[in-house]
């Protein structure tokens, strides 16, 4: 879906009265966030009256413990095909206590007389252990028993199992409510179920052992006793599965409240890979969630047809309801009215489906407590006995007649496949998988010989047909082949599922396969993109690459990422032999060129694509790069400098430019002035137009180059100052010689001019008349990060008019949202006016103020300002300090023309300005200073002039590192000690907070060059002011793999001014808090304790409490933070620990605070 798209989405939920209308019951606060305990609705009337449902619809009790006290901690239901519902229990949870024997059970209930009233229950199996799910099928049940998938059955007609058969052993049990769960049928014929983090699956089958680590979705065929990895995805708790008419997964994660498009992420990777992160499909969520469903259902409303149903346990307790919209390849979900909400605290629905009578059923956990990190396992508070069932029913609407499915004719069971609800097909398919294959396909042939195609549901029928053969492990070619060529691209879709399944045994699979990447319609694109993940050869990958030949979205994008990535072993090699490969399919070619390495890029064959992708990208050696240029110019009948300026054409301006089109305008320092002549007026162009600084500083330092002197360069940027900036800036990389000394000529009145003030213009000390920059003009500012699975984040951005900013009136997008993390990423949080991601956690719906995309190629947030403007700068505020990849902002008039771009190496906290209009003086002069030790034969001169700029502290940091660059012998002695007085100062005044820092670690080292050419007493005066003034930093790492840091003890001075540094070599996020003494224990369970919070992430699970000293937030992999620290003023020792849930006992350590003489002792 492109971004302006889904923001169109967004703005009709709100006109449509969705997120706009989430005026609630108020929520509760859970007993560990103090919250009381409110056990009124033991009484089921009282529950009852607690539960408020959307207009047009009434909620009944279906069943309690009351009647029914085998009815105690409910966790799944299903339904049968005889109508009953049954349900599995737990009062186990969270653990069996030493002195009992755990008896949860499988339970069947039953309403006999069709009042909407359970009135008989009967149990299937008992004496079980925390049983996390089950299904009906094949005669039996298959059911949870962890670390177990076990089969039950009843073999004497009595309602009770009497044989248990154990069928797969290896599933994880590390927490047990994370173990195998969210069971559901997939139409064809496979079990699907999933488990969460912290659990570590490894799984013998007869086709050898499955791995799974740290969640994902198994898929399971009974028939075949296949067993594999479905979706390999960092899942915190993945309890909710549906899978719609068209066979369509939506994945639900209870922790987080995400909601994904399942099938996007369901391609092939090998074991121990997991997907990279998704967004979501639904745009708002809340937490923590259990089961889902789609209404499908003629007992409700028409309107409500189609719509998305969640149960949430936590905060807001009842049933979110979503408008579902496809769009491109994929789908959104627009949040509408809840369907049911409670104001009971004890209310939990973890479960819910259609019932064969049209009416929702919905079970509820019922327990004044939920989870077992929020509290503890032996918290007496936990209710083990109480259990509902509540009926969601349409007012005035006839509910549906039960169908008849079990012992129906296999004839009648197939006409049930025409049934319009996906409940009633789903039990069909059941009850027919449980007949004889033969009888089944022979009736099926005659069925769909039957049917009509001018019936509108024709090929949904068709399709069921084919789903019937999966689910008997049948191959039916002719039919798939028909699907394929279907008419609805939802059938063909799903024909492509099928397809992947039956690949081995179909004949000419990649015949059929192959040409569907090109499928007019997207969402059949994709699903034939995921299947090729499944071949693992060159030829699969070729074909996946033909998809960029037509348009692309959000989900074909990231399959297709995946199904690279996973093909990778069978399509590099190929690649870098020279093999035939993507060929005729240039964007297919440059896709794969762009995943490789600058070193794998070189070993690849060479071709036109391959020189260019060489030119283009940074990190590749110069050796190489020149090989390409002079293969072009062979290739072309062109010279090296054309080359050179096509390339630099080619790519100025983009994303992730500057650093190679830099490294080819280098290229011609190294030509003569004759080599660079004929094209004069091209090196011109590029200086005056360049879009990438670099650009215009390597065409204006040619440029002087070729003229044999400067003047002709400076008077082309008279009336440029930025112009003027660049070209000093390039002409560093001129060698000395006439050409540079008339550059000094020019420069040299205007260094001099710069600290007096000009009599006859009355400007300012160090303004230069004239050289103010225009603002640009431009309606779209846009920020990318380049490279490949690179997430986007930035908590705000500040475009500037006439000193006002216009960017919190604009409208903000982004390539993608990313489902996890603190906020929510919502691409609005970046105008919202928000500084600090903390700052709203708790108030705001998404619990924090920056936005952020999901791991992708070459994301971008935009600003789109509604109008063309002239825009003074911008100023980027980073979620974090950033030094890995640098942002490319860029604006962009009405047009989309791009009018002004800046490539920037680091963003850094707390905020980053880029002017696009406005005094240039200072840049000329900085830039002219840095120019001065470049000049030789002048040094001396050189020093004065910089000498007098260190008086000025718009310029004294420049002036330090000019003259510093300059050999000491050269600075005249009489400038050394008026040198050392300005240092000292500049240093004093530097604000403690600063003081770990570049600019005061380079000023405080400028000043001991300075004191080595002191005499012996100016010296020691001078080096033991400036080592007083040093601020300490204690570096301290979060080990990785090994949950500890690397230091156990860190001895400080009572009152100390220092510096934590904070590295996180580890895979997971980590903090530091610094508590009172003896204090270690109460502040991680009151973190732990914050899990069950919504803000928990966004305050870094750090508890508001006087006991926490000092912290350090959430870091994530890779990340370092320096923060100033205060010892405390009182000896002791002091706990420092990361409180991130379940780090605390082993990531913790002490801080000794001793007196000054105690510790200077110590050292």
């Amino acid at each position: 879906m492109s971004a302006s798209r889904r923001l169109a989405v967004v703005a009709l939920t709100v006109l449509a009265g969705g997120v706009a209308t989430q005026a609630q019951i108020p929520t509760r606060d859970e007993p560990n966030r103090g919250g009381s305990l409110d056990l009124a609705s033991q009484d089921p009337a009282v529950a009852l009256e607690r539960l408020r449902v959307a207009p047009g619809y009434e909620v009944a009790l279906f069943a309690s413990e009351i009647e029914f006290p085998d009815l105690a901690k409910p966790l799944a239901m299903t339904f049968d095909t005889r109508g009953r519902l049954w349900v599995l229990t737990s009062p186990t949870y969270p653990h069996v206590r030493p002195d009992e024997k755990p008896n949860d059970k499988l339970i069947v209930l039953e309403d006999t007389n069709g009042d909407g009233r359970a009135d008989r229950s009967s149990v299937f199996a008992d004496r079980l252990y925390i049983p996390t799910g089950f299904e009906l099928g094949d005669g039996g049940v298959y059911i949870a028993q962890q670390p177990n998938l076990m089969f039950m059955k009843d073999t004497d007609g009595d309602g009770k199992a009497d044989e248990r058969r154990l069928l797969l052993h290896g599933f994880g049990t590390e927490d047990s409510h994370h173990s195998i769960h969210a069971w559901q049928w997939g139409p064809d014929g496979a079990l699907y179920f999933q488990e969460g983090t912290f659990l570590h699956s490894q799984v013998e089958t007869p086709y050898g052992p499955r791995r799974l680590a740290n969640a994902g979705v198994w898929r399971y065929e009974p028939r075949t006793e296949k067993l594999d990895v479905f979706v390999s995805y960092a899942f915190a708790n993945p309890w909710g599965h549906v899978i719609d008419r068209w066979g369509q997964n939506f994945i639900s994660d209870a922790s987080n409240g995400y909601n994904y498009w399942g099938t996007a992420f369901s391609g092939h990777v090998d074991y121990p890979r997991k997907q990279r992160p998704m967004q979501e499909w639904t745009l708002t969520r809340v937490r923590p969630t259990s089961g889902s469903e789609f209404v499908s259902s003629r007992h409700f409303p028409d309107s409500a047809q189609g719509n998305f149903l969640y149960n949430n346990v936590i905060g807001f307790q009842g049933i979110k309801q979503y408008r579902t919209v496809e769009d491109g390849s994929g789908f959104v979900g627009i949040e509408i009215e809840p369907l049911l909400q409670s104001s009971d605290p004890n209310f939990r629905p973890v479960g819910m489906q259609f019932g064969p009578d049209g009416a929702l059923y919905v079970i509820d956990w019922f327990n004044p407590l939920i989870g077992h990190m929020q509290y503890s396992l032996r918290d007496p508070r936990r209710d083990t006995s109480r259990g509902r069932v509540w009926r969601i029913t349409a007012k005035g609407r006839p509910l549906l007649a039960r169908p008849v499915i079990a012992g129906a004719p296999i004839a009648a069971q197939l006409e049930l496949l025409k049934a319009y609800e996906d409940r009633t097909r789903y039990q069909a398919r059941l009850a027919l998988r449980d007949r004889p294959t033969t009888e089944v396909l022979s009736a099926v042939e005659n069925w769909v010989a039957g049917l009509s195609p001018t019936d509108p549901g024709y090929e949904h029928h068709l399709l069921e047909a084919l789903w019937v053969h999966e689910h008997h492990d049948r191959v039916n070619q002719p039919l798939l082949e028909r699907l394929l060529a279907a008419r609805e691209f939802r059938a063909r879709a799903a024909a492509v599922r099928v397809l992947q399944h039956w690949f081995d045994r179909v004949d000419g699979a990649m015949r059929l396969l192959a040409p569907l990447v090109k499928d007019p319609e997207p969402r059949v694109r994709l699903e034939a993109v995921r299947a090729l993940s499944f071949v693992p050869t060159a030829a699969a990958a070729s074909a996946a690459l033909e998809v960029l030949t037509l348009p692309m979205d959000y989900y074909l994008t990231y399959v297709l990422d995946s199904t690279m990535t996973t093909l990778e072993p069978a399509w590099k090699p190929v690649l870098s032999t020279g093999g035939r490969f993507a060929e005729g399919n240039a964007a297919g070619l440059s896709f794969v060129l762009d995943r490789l390495e600058p070193g794998e890029l070189a070993k690849v064959a060479r071709s036109t694509p391959v020189y260019h992708a060489l030119l283009s990208r940074a990190g590749v050696p110069a050796a190489v790069r020149r090989e390409a240029l002079e293969a072009l110019a062979s290739q072309n009948g062109t010279t090296l400098l054309r080359e050179i300026l096509a390339a630099v054409d080619r790519m100025d301006g983009r994303p992730g430019s500057s650093v190679p089109s830099a490294d080819l305008m280098q290229l011609l320092g190294t030509m003569s002035a004759a080599d660079l002549a004929p094209e004069r007026s091209a090196v011109e162009r590029l200086g005056r137009d360049g879009r990438n600084d670099g650009v215009r500083e390597g065409a204006l330092a040619a440029l002087i180059q070729i003229d044999g002197t400067a003047t002709g360069a400076w008077q082309l940027t008279e009336a440029a100052p930025r112009l003027r900036v660049d070209l000093l800036r390039g002409a560093t990389r001129l060698p000395p010689g006439p050409a540079l000394d008339s550059l000094r000529t020019l420069l040299m009145p205007v260094l001099t001019a710069a600290t007096t003030r000009t009599a006859t213009t009355g400007t300012a000390p160090g303004q230069i008349p004239g050289q103010s920059s225009a603002p640009v003009a431009g309606r779209y500012v846009r920020l990318v990060r380049p490279g490949r699975a690179q997430v986007l984040s930035v908590t705000e951005v500040q475009v500037f008019s006439h000193g006002d900013n216009v960017a919190r009136a604009g409208t903000a997008t982004q390539s993608s949202t990313l489902a996890g993390g603190a906020t929510g990423g919502h691409a609005p949080r970046a105008i919202d006016g928000g500084l600090d991601m903390a700052a709203t956690a708790g108030t705001d719906p998404l619990n924090g103020t920056h936005a952020f995309t999901s791991a992708e190629q070459d994301p971008w947030w935009e600003v789109d300002l509604g109008a063309e403007r002239p825009l003074d700068r911008v100023t980027l505020w980073p979620a974090a300090p950033d030094t890995r990849n640098g942002l490319h902002l860029s604006v962009l008039d009405a047009n989309r023309r791009v009018v002004f771009v800046r490539d920037m190496a680091r963003v850094g906290a707390p905020s980053e300005e880029v002017a696009l209009a406005g005094d240039m003086s200072a840049a000329i002069h900085d830039a002219g200073i840095a120019l001065l030790p470049r000049l030789p034969g002048h040094e001396a001169d050189a020093v004065t002039t910089l000498a007098a700029f260190m008086r000025q502290p718009a310029h004294r940091q420049a002036a330090m590192a000019a003259i510093r660059r300059l050999p000491p012998s050269a600075w005249p002695q009489a400038e050394i000690a008026p040198l050392a007085d300005t240092v000292l100062a500049h240093v004093r005044a530097i604000p403690s907070a600063d003081r770990t820092g570049s600019a005061f670690l380079d000023a405080v080292g400028f000043g001991h060059e300075l004191a080595a050419r002191l005499p012996d007493g100016e010296r020691q005066r001078l080096t033991s002011a400036l080592d007083a003034l040093a601020v300490r930093i204690i570096r301290i790492e979060a080990v990785s793999a090994q949950m500890k840091f690397d230091l156990s003890r860190i001895a400080v001075t009572a009152g100390e001014e220092l510096v934590i540094e904070l590295v996180n070599k580890d895979e997971m996020p980590h903090n530091f808090v610094v508590t009172k003494e003896g204090a270690l224990e109460t502040v991680s369970l009151a973190a732990e304790a914050m899990m069950s919070s919504p803000d928990a992430f966004g305050k870094s699970f750090i508890p508001t409490t006087p006991e926490v000293l000092f912290s350090i937030r959430l870091l994530n992999p890779g990340e370092t933070l320096q923060v100033r620290f205060t010892a405390p003023t009182q000896p002791g020792a002091y706990p420092f620990v990361c409180t991130f849930p379940g780090h605390w006992r082993t990531m913790n350590g002490v801080i000794d605070v001793a007196r000054a003489a105690v510790r200077e002792s110590a050292q």
